[in-house]
């Protein structure tokens, strides 16, 4: 049995109203994260032109759609989770932001595999803050009680950027593949998608400002007398509640494998086996991620409440959320016609980022404030590097060298699908286990 970490004390840590200065925070701490989000996935809808331009396999597109982000992004999670457990989290977030901005345009200027390789992992450099000082904040900034809505607010950030990346990026590819920019200055001179990136990271530097509306709120004190621990003291926590931990960096690297690896192909797949344009693709496409995955989470933090008033565990509609986001998921390129394959995206998009909100939840409730900024630094490590890293690479590999045709693609993308959904729902169902005897010795 493990032994309970420590709870938040109600007498050291009052509940806070989430009144409109936490809706404020949540909001502008949404918006920034959303944009960091364009910045990292607009590159989803540029695949085909820069296969076409650059003459790059689709390995090497899966090193550029995840490897070179992630490791990088990973690479800072560690220094960035030490900063933010002892320094002001809105500006560390807003340097992040200008950095990520600025390197989002140097992707715009490349014109080799490796400068775009280097400009990708200055992005995930960059970002690396974004996650875990948000984390933080909310923690911070919501009681208990409230803490899966916010953090189901939260999770909309990353399907509202992927949406407005295809949204947003399929208008300015059709632009700029019409000449639209052919007079500007700087982007006359540049191909269609060299002309997105340095928009959209050029759009991002005015974004920052919103930061200076909200203020740094108090961090809560969950030990008496606690201050900013190292990375030793996080891992003898870990220690002691080892399975928890174990278990739930499984499952949630797990999901961040299957929903990255999907969302990085499913622009180019929907174009090679239904020859749909990617502008076609980013406004079906973006339109769904901008409407559904907000309606899943929505309700998904209604719910997740609402079993925590009740006493139950969070993961009974985790888990059935994956696995109905698995099978739609595995769907997708067996569909007979493009309007049932956008139905199994449709259903895949409403349940997939349920792990996000249940993962925080349950990282908030195990985990005192004065460690948050770097155990949830080590948590992202792990769904970064593996899961966001790995995912787009797999189906990538799987492609490339174990099927062939035009629906090389789809068949791989079905095959990692398969593989990891039901590995993390049998961690899910142990991860279950674990914290209902947890909750139970608490």
């Amino acid at each position: 049995m493990v032994r309970p970490p420590k709870q938040e004390s109600q007498t050291q840590s009052p509940s806070r109203p989430f009144g409109m200065a936490g809706w404020v925070l949540l909001a502008v701490i949404g918006v920034v994260y959303t944009w960091s989000f364009i910045d990292r996935q607009v590159l989803t809808l540029l695949v085909q032109p820069i296969k076409a331009d650059l003459g790059l396999s689709d390995t090497r597109m899966g090193l550029l759609l995840g490897f070179s982000f992630a490791l990088f992004y990973s690479l800072m999670n560690l220094p960035a989770g030490y900063l933010i457990d002892r320094y002001n989290r809105r500006g560390l977030i807003a340097i992040g932001a200008v950095v990520w901005s600025a390197m989002t345009i140097v992707c715009g200027f490349a014109r080799s595999f490796g400068q775009l390789f280097a400009g990708r992992a200055g992005v995930g450099f960059s970002e690396s803050v974004i996650a875990p000082a948000s984390f933080s904040l909310i923690r911070d900034a919501v009681e208990p009680s409230r803490r899966a809505s916010a953090y189901s607010v939260l999770a909309m950030a990353p399907y509202a950027g992927s949406a407005l990346a295809l949204l947003l990026g399929g208008a300015l590819l059709a632009a700029a593949s019409d000449g639209r920019f052919s007079a500007w200055p700087v982007l006359g001179a540049m191909k269609p998608w060299q002309c997105v990136l340095i928009i959209v990271g050029a759009a991002g530097f005015p974004l920052t400002l919103l930061l200076f509306l909200v203020k740094e709120p108090a961090r809560r004190v969950d030990v008496q007398g606690a201050k900013p621990a190292g990375y030793g003291q996080v891992w003898s926590h870990m220690k002691a509640n080892g399975w928890i931990y174990f278990l739930l960096l499984s499952f949630t690297t797990l999901q961040a494998m299957l929903t990255f690896g999907s969302s990085a192909w499913l622009p180019a797949l929907a174009s090679r086996q239904w020859g749909l344009s990617p502008p076609q693709v980013g406004r079906v496409m973006g339109l769904a991620y901008l409407i559904l995955p907000p309606i899943g989470l929505f309700a998904g933090g209604f719910v997740m409440d609402w079993l925590t008033a009740r006493g139950r565990s969070l993961l009974d509609y985790g888990i059935l959320a994956s696995v109905i986001s698995l099978i739609a998921i595995v769907a997708i390129p067996f569909a007979p016609t493009v309007e049932l394959m956008w139905v199994a995206i449709c259903v895949k998009l409403a349940f997939a980022g349920s792990f996000y909100a249940v993962g925080a939840t349950i990282l908030a409730q195990v985990t005192p404030s004065h460690l948050m900024g770097k155990q949830t630094a080590l948590y992202l490590l792990a769904q970064n590097l593996i899961g966001q890293g790995m995912g787009p690479m797999v189906v990538a590999l799987l492609s490339d060298r174990f099927f062939e045709g035009g629906h090389a693609l789809g068949y791989g993308l079905a095959t990692m699908a398969v593989v990891v959904g039901i590995l993390a729902t049998l961690v899910g169902v142990a991860l279950r286990s674990v914290l209902m005897r947890w909750r139970s010795v608490d």
